[in-house]
């Protein structure tokens, strides 16, 4: 910008350096250079834009605002939380904490076409975990995995809907019972001398938490000894190899790698998480 400045104002080029034009930028203009966002805190972004709507009333944006140095507290607290755990030299806990980058979608390419499509989904990731993003049920599995290193108990042997400990008692309404909601918790804690429960607090280290016991019986079952998935390739939903084919024309640059895909078994079942074997309480 400097550069274009003294091209247009070249008798300026003296008296204008480089230091006093930026420092000049930096005071008076409120310009922000750099790659566009992706991927930020929800919470952050909504609490900024109520601070700086000016169809709200200043108290409603100091509301907001410290509810924003709250929140921005709560983060802060998670990742001392995390560095503390980095250094506990006890063989007997374990702290997990993961992210996944975004599902790339193949082929990715910017036509038309391929938003009417069935994309495949390459899943950067073993494990399968969402934010609380609706419709999504993997997060409930991730919870009896973690059950299941410390219980030894197969899916089956867990329910699928639980109340807490602390509402289950004689005289609690039932519309006032404590429900696990998987969004409704950041902090886990499973413990094996509680075989079958699970702590769970709203915020990482909160004040506040409900006990839930997903076992249904005091024993310990075995450890399930099927595949989750089938050894080698893994099928592909037929609507999705179908489309790939209509899709040939523009990914001709890579038709080797695709053409190893279309040769992958195909099959016929609707994509989706099936709980059967998941009971209600």
């Amino acid at each position: 910008m400097h550069q274009m400045f003294l091209k247009d104002y070249p008798d300026l080029a003296v008296k204008v350096k480089y230091n006093f034009y930026y420092k000049y930028c930096k005071e008076n203009f409120d310009y922000t250079f750099g790659r566009p966002q992706v991927d930020v805190c929800s919470q952050c972004e909504s609490l900024n834009a109520k601070i700086r709507d000016p169809a709200l009333s200043e108290s409603a944006k100091r509301g907001a605002a410290g509810e924003l140095v709250l929140h921005k507290r709560r983060a802060k607290k998670c990742y001392t939380e995390l560095n503390t755990a980095k250094e506990n030299k006890d063989d007997d806990t374990v702290v997990l904490c993961f992210d996944y980058m975004s599902n790339l979608p193949l082929p990715n390419i910017p036509v038309q076409e391929i938003f009417y499509m069935c994309q495949l989904r390459e899943r950067l990731g073993s494990l399968r975990m969402s934010d609380g993003a609706a419709g999504q049920n993997n997060n409930h599995t991730v919870v009896r995995f973690l059950m299941n290193l410390c219980d030894r108990g197969k899916p089956s042997s867990y329910k699928k809907t639980v109340n807490s400990d602390e509402t289950l008692r004689r005289g609690i309404h039932k519309d006032d019972r404590i429900s696990f909601k998987i969004s409704s918790y950041k902090h886990f804690i499973f413990r094996h001398r509680l075989p079958g429960k699970v702590e769970a607090k709203t915020f990482i280290n909160g004040l506040f938490s409900s006990m839930f016991t997903f076992r249904k019986t005091n024993q310990s079952p075995d450890l399930p000894t099927n595949k989750a998935y089938p050894t080698g390739k893994v099928p592909i939903n037929k609507k999705k190899i179908d489309d790939l084919k209509k899709l040939s024309e523009y990914t001709t640059d890579y038709s080797d790698f695709y053409n190893i895909i279309l040769s992958w078994p195909i099959s016929t079942q609707e994509e989706g998480m099936h709980d059967s074997e998941y009971e209600e309480q």
